[in-house]
């Protein structure tokens, strides 16, 4: 029994994919880039941030980079809290 043909896989472009994320915490937008390329698997790019290179990664690790490097601003409320006097300098016994 003769099997069918395969289709030829498509090759991939070399730039595969683009993640743009636009900062607005700081009062002037920057804008953060990050690219991924190809590489010898279709799991696996390889990421630049910024024109930094990220190394291989896989795309659970590209999300993991982006959470790390762009962490949250704490609240006014947040701040006010921390920055409080937790306890009384005062001498009790006086």
């Amino acid at each position: 029994m003769a099997r069918p043909e395969r289709e030829a896989v498509p090759e991939l472009p070399l730039l595969r994919r683009v993640i743009i994320v636009i900062d607005y915490d700081g009062g002037e937008p920057v804008e953060h880039r990050i690219e991924l390329y190809r590489t010898g698997r279709v799991d696996v790019y390889r990421a630049t941030a910024d024109g930094q290179d990220w190394g291989r990664r896989g795309w659970s690790a590209v999300l993991e980079g982006l959470r790390k490097s762009l962490p949250r601003r704490l609240s006014v409320r947040a701040l006010a809290s921390y920055w409080a006097p937790r306890h009384s300098r005062e001498d009790p016994s006086k």
